[in-house]
């Protein structure tokens, strides 16, 4: 082979190397080779959830992250929108933490969850489902079904307070939550600390059980098919085919007058479709005889069963039992209700007769000076678990006086909500509720 081949040859090769790697680093139809599209969404309806992330420190760095990614991909699983899913996260350790109120922004859920900083510490999962059905009560849109997902590794744990509390705190929560129509799914993952997995199942609608933080992908369609069953079922949409028949020739007398009454034959709409054909009658009134509707049925009044914790006091402790002040405030209107039962050495109190409604609820326990402060859904004769956690000194910042700055410190320190009434600011009403 001569010189001129042998450069040929060369140039042939250095030619393929040059497309290979235009190949390699050129993006095929304008999209980036990292970018990963959403999956399509499984089912649509309207719903709120809320997320609940486990953020103590048994977790690690990386299994935070995997823990983080099945939550998007929960979020993901539904349309969102104001007339679809919404969703909210919260964030639980030694407290709860709110992450984001309840979205209907697709994006926003996501970003919000990929950001979220790990809390560590331990596990308040009384804490997480009180501060779930709290952002529930305060921000659900009526009539939507509600429902809280908690995602932990651990059992109810706190320092202060020995397991069995802890537990029964978490119970108790639940509880709350549930008898106020809000179902609770609770993924366990084992791993290698011992999860009581009968306990979480207890106090769940659904329990989902993952062996570790890698087998997460393997349960995610069953959480998402149980979210998606939480869903209204839809409505038919009727299309009239047939033609209005009158059964009268209308009168020109509007009194006595019959309205014709006529057949419909439509065919619902929603999926999987039906296979046979629903006919709808509708029979009309005569002018002046229109039917009464149904009757409203009046409310039931209900029962409060509600619990003092205090900190550091195991139950049965004498320091629990005395006078407790509850008030209610109904959320519509800001009226208010009074109640002064007693707790015995459990922390219990029972209040009868509580009328049907949605209320924010101040209670205080007068023999340990502490306050707490939360949000509660009566139903019609229902009997509600209200138990809020540990009590906070009405003396807040321990200064010797009840004041401004103690509704401060509540809200920033044990995030308290301190705006006791509901009126939309903190002011020296708050303090006089606080000090009586």
């Amino acid at each position: 082979m001569n010189h001129f081949a042998h450069q040929r040859v060369a140039l042939a090769i250095l030619f393929l190397l040059l497309c290979l790697s235009w190949a390699i680093v050129l993006p095929t139809s304008g999209v980036s080779a990292s970018a990963s599209p959403s999956p399509t969404p499984t089912c649509q309806g309207a719903i709120e959830i809320v997320l609940v992330f486990d953020g103590s420190g048994s977790i690690t760095n990386a299994n935070f992250l995997t823990l983080k990614d099945f939550g998007i991909r929960l979020a993901q699983s539904l349309v969102v929108g104001w007339q679809a899913a919404r969703f909210a996260v919260i964030q639980v350790s030694n407290t709860a933490q709110e992450v984001l109120p309840l979205s209907d922004n697709a994006t926003t859920i996501r970003e919000a969850i990929t950001s979220m900083v790990q809390l560590r510490d331990n596990t308040n999962t009384a804490a997480g489902i009180t501060a779930a059905q709290s952002e529930l009560v305060e921000s659900a849109r009526r009539g939507v079904p509600r429902l809280i997902i908690l995602m932990t590794d651990g059992n109810p744990f706190m320092p202060d307070r020995s397991s069995n509390v802890a537990r029964q705190e978490a119970v108790q929560a639940a509880q709350a939550a549930r008898s106020a129509g809000t179902r609770l799914f609770t993924v366990g993952i084992v791993g290698r600390d011992g999860l009581d997995e009968a306990f979480l199942d207890s106090i769940s609608d659904a329990y989902f059980s993952s062996s570790d933080f890698a087998g997460l992908s393997a349960v995610i369609n069953q959480v998402i098919g149980g979210a998606c069953a939480e869903l209204p079922t839809p409505t038919p949409s009727r299309t009239p085919t047939a033609t209005v028949t009158p059964s009268m020739t209308p009168s020109a007398t509007p009194t006595d007058t019959p309205i014709e009454t006529s057949t419909a034959t439509f065919t619902p709409t929603f999926s999987p479709t039906p296979t046979e054909t629903a006919t709808a009658t509708a029979t009309l009134v005569p002018a002046g005889e229109r039917a009464s509707e149904t009757p409203m049925l009046t409310p039931q009044p209900g029962t409060i069963t509600g619990t003092i914790t205090l900190p550091g006091v195991i139950v049965p402790s004498p320091q629990l039992a005395g006078e407790v002040i509850v008030i209610l405030y109904r959320v519509a209107s800001l009226d208010s209700y009074y109640f002064t039962p007693t707790s015995d050495e459990a922390g219990t109190y029972i209040i009868p007769n509580v009328p049907a409604g949605e209320y924010r609820v101040l209670v205080k326990h007068r023999p340990s000076a502490t306050i707490s402060s939360g949000m509660l859904i009566m139903p019609s004769g229902g009997n509600v678990i209200y138990s809020p956690g540990v009590m906070v000194p009405a003396d807040a910042d321990a200064n010797g006086l009840i004041d401004l700055n103690d509704l401060l410190y509540m809200q920033q320190v044990y995030g308290v909500n301190a705006d006791f009434n509901g009126d939309g600011v903190m002011d020296e009403r708050d303090v006089a509720l606080l000090a009586g």
